[in-house]
């Protein structure tokens, strides 16, 4: 990129700090809990300067994409890599699902197998999405979030006081009965336009919801399409444990324990 690029593209950031917290010199903008989303940014190699103004308790941030590109590959790889995971393991424990997510990547790419993928042909992958979205229904990358009260709220009777925080364990919410009807099945339908009607915006959050969601949701669903169409071009995947054999761990991203043991063969031999 270069000097007039850059000049081209900055953006600006506003960060809303704690009052315990205060910037630090330089580019360093938060506190040490925060060092690693900014850890790129501080590397003068990489983004020169950072200005920053404080207004009250914002602090305005001016940036270059540079950062924002950073931030997506640097933040972002995790949680994809274990959706990615997850949906290979679904896909090779469900060959009628796969069959139909195959039979869609056949008919955009036909005998062509080596053709990169663009993004129209990410856009024609409309049942290869429903997959994700069903996948991060059951396995959701982050398993559960966190947010603290600013304010008192009443919840069937009871007064969580302002400054309290919250987990909301995304991974029981999704399998909320009076919303997804037989929960525990693997049904990518669910997701379809019809079958959405009436279901409140909050009761499916894979990516977070409200204004501190997740900016990253549909970078993170082009990378899982890329990878998923690539794989079911070339390899049936066959998925070597059932569910009730895995062993779910809940850290910042959902993992099975003994791992996901996955078999793949060779769709076309040469």
């Amino acid at each position: 990129m270069t000097g007039d690029q850059e000049a081209d593209c900055t953006c600006m950031v506003v960060i809303q700090l704690s009052p315990s917290s205060a910037p630090m010199r330089g580019s360093r903008i938060l506190e040490d809990g925060n060092k690693k989303a900014i850890q790129c940014a501080r590397k003068k190699e990489l983004l020169p300067e950072v200005t920053i103004k404080q207004e009250n308790q914002f602090y305005f941030c001016v940036i270059t994409d540079l950062y924002i590109y950073i931030y997506y590959f640097s933040q972002g790889h995790d949680t994809t890599a274990v959706g990615i995971s997850w949906a290979i393991y679904a896909l090779g424990l469900y060959p009628d699902i796969q069959v139909k997510v195959q039979e869609e990547v056949d008919s955009i790419f036909g005998d062509d197998h080596d053709r990169p993928i663009t993004a129209d042909d990410l856009k024609q992958m409309k049942y290869m999405e429903l997959v994700l979205k069903e996948t991060q229904r059951l396995f959701p990358s982050a398993p559960f979030i966190a947010r603290d009260l600013v304010e008192n709220l009443n919840v069937n009777g009871y007064v969580l006081p302002k400054g309290t925080t919250c987990i909301i364990l995304t991974y029981m919410l999704h399998r909320n009965e009076e919303v997804f009807a037989n929960p525990e099945k693997f049904d990518p339908e669910r997701f379809l336009p019809e079958n959405c009607v009436g279901r409140h915006p909050y009761a499916y959050t894979p990516f977070s919801a409200g204004p501190r969601n997740c900016i990253g949701q549909k970078f993170a669903f082009i990378e899982e399409k890329v990878m998923l169409a690539t794989i079911v071009r070339h390899f049936n995947i066959t998925s070597l444990d059932q569910r009730d054999k895995l062993e779910i761990k809940m850290e910042m991203v959902l993992r099975s324990k003994n791992g996901l043991r996955i078999r793949m063969e060779e769709r076309r031999k040469k």
